[in-house]
């Protein structure tokens, strides 16, 4: 490089003893760096898939400061649906909770001891496993909770009191499970759901009054979700009062989206359970923060028949539509409904599978 700054002529340079040998051979050698180093990288990804979510880059700077947990904890968003940063305590070694982008805080059941796990694969995977045992853990808790409402005579401070003591995402299932489980008991003994939609209303009167007042952020946005998704649930209940729906087979009760909670099951994780017609699904249990809750209209029920019935066919689905109309955010919606991480795409020719990795 001296040289060639000296002279730098291309003809001077062409004519340099020996530099096309060098350079070929320096060539070479950055050639089996990069393949060494790619192997190194397909190693580390099969270890935690999730790495498949990280560039190269920004992988190389994880394995680099793998016992710096505060610069990993910037990657952590590209990894997690809903984690933007963990919890730690640096004299300790323990991480102990999860925030969100929100400021929702959620503490893990059992904290993840870094000095028994100290290599970074082996922590992360500790904390994507930690992460569903503990929003298991709060389904159950939460269902215990709210199993103890009297919907006749509805007391805001309690309610406020269950509301805060769990993540929006576990409110949310909650509220599923309550409403599926009430509707299926009295379809069940070949009832109307008549009392489910009494409960139903109750719940908006206490929510719409709540959400006039003045409310912390985050349980601001608890309250509005919940808005959102008893509001879906009255229209549906409503439904099935005026078509006179009084058995669990019939397709109008099928065609619904209806969460289960199985309390024999012995693996955390499988205890709850999504149903949609003939398509069942354990709920995925990924942590995802407080999401924007998707207003659902009778198109969006079609659009989510369709598409789980296409996921439980192994099929592929492809929503059909001029721009702008929702095709994405409904996918996107769907996913957030059966617990799990989305990762959106935008595809052209030039995009196949190994560009998944750059991203």
């Amino acid at each position: 490089m001296r040289k060639v700054a000296g002279s730098p002529r291309i003809l001077d340079v062409v004519h340099m003893q020996g530099a096309q040998r060098l350079l070929e051979r320096l060539a070479e050698m950055l050639a089996k760096i990069q393949k060494a180093l790619g192997d190194y990288l397909e190693r580390e990804r099969s270890s935690f898939p999730r790495f498949y979510f990280v560039g190269d880059e920004d992988l190389l700077e994880i394995m680099g400061n793998s016992k710096d947990i505060f610069r990993i904890m910037k990657h952590l968003k590209k990894m997690f649906a809903g984690i933007m940063a963990i919890e730690y305590n640096e004299e300790t070694k323990l991480i102990t909770g999860m925030v969100s982008r929100e400021g929702e805080h959620v503490e893990l059941s059992s904290p993840i001891d870094l000095n028994k796990t100290p290599r970074v694969n082996d922590w992360l995977q500790k904390l994507e496993s930690e992460m569903r045992n503990t929003l298991a853990k709060l389904l159950a808790q939460s269902l215990e909770h709210f199993a103890k409402f009297d919907f006749n005579k509805m007391d805001m401070n309690s309610y406020m009191e269950w509301l805060d003591a769990y993540p929006a995402q576990i409110i949310g299932i909650t509220a599923d499970i309550w409403w599926s489980e009430s509707s299926e008991k009295r379809l069940a003994q070949s009832q109307r759901v008549e009392d489910v939609l009494a409960s139903v209303e109750k719940t908006l009167e206490l929510l719409s009054d709540s959400v006039l007042r003045d409310q912390p952020s985050v349980r601001r946005k608890k309250l509005e979700m919940l808005i959102t998704e008893f509001v879906h649930k009255r229209d549906i209940t409503r439904e099935l009062v005026t078509s006179n729906v009084v058995n669990t087979t019939d397709f109008q009760w099928l065609q619904v989206m209806r969460f289960y909670f199985v309390a024999k099951e012995l693996d955390p994780v499988k205890c709850c359970v999504v149903k949609m017609a003939n398509a069942v699904f354990y709920y995925g249990f990924e942590y995802l923060g407080i999401q924007e809750k998707l207003v659902q209209t009778p198109l969006t029920d079609r659009c989510y028949l369709t598409m789980t019935q296409a996921l439980h066919a192994r099929l592929g689905g492809s929503p059909f539509g001029p721009a702008g109309t929702g095709k994405t955010e409904s996918v996107k919606a769907l996913g957030q409904q059966l617990g799990r991480f989305v990762l959106v795409f935008n595809c052209d020719e030039t995009f196949d599978f190994q560009v998944c990795l750059f991203l």
